[in-house]
């Protein structure tokens, strides 16, 4: 977008509703990071069992590690229920609406995931 653009999409900001704006900040937001308990670093290989993790860059976001002698990688999810967790950076806000006691399908609706996701994330 350059900036003629720019400057009539803020110009129009002024002429939306309550909601409207709430959206957008919404959108602007940065997503909440994971907790710091899931960004720690695994003590030793998840499949060989040996103390010969190295770093080996980042997948999905987490931090990701590769055993220096079996070569398998893993990253600090692996072996928890949340390692294969699509649509991770939703999971927290579902779980504040599962504190607030909602239903499975007014959860789902304000996380923008489907009912059938929010059913099996609550089990």
């Amino acid at each position: 977008m350059d900036a003629i653009q720019f400057d009539r999409w803020i110009s129009k900001l002024s002429s939306l509703n309550n909601e409207q704006r709430e959206q957008v900040k919404a959108s602007l937001s940065v997503d909440k990071p994971l907790p710091d308990v899931l960004r720690t670093t695994p003590n030793n290989c998840l499949h060989c069992h040996l103390w010969a993790l190295r770093p080996w860059g980042f997948s999905s976001g987490l931090p990701r590690y590769r055993c220096k002698y079996c070569g398998k990688t893993c990253n600090p999810m692996t072996g928890t229920p949340m390692a294969r967790l699509r649509k991770r950076h939703l999971w927290l806000d579902y779980a504040d609406m599962l504190i607030q006691s909602l239903s499975v399908r007014k959860a789902a609706t304000g996380c923008g995931i489907n009912k059938d996701t929010a059913f099996r994330w609550r089990h």
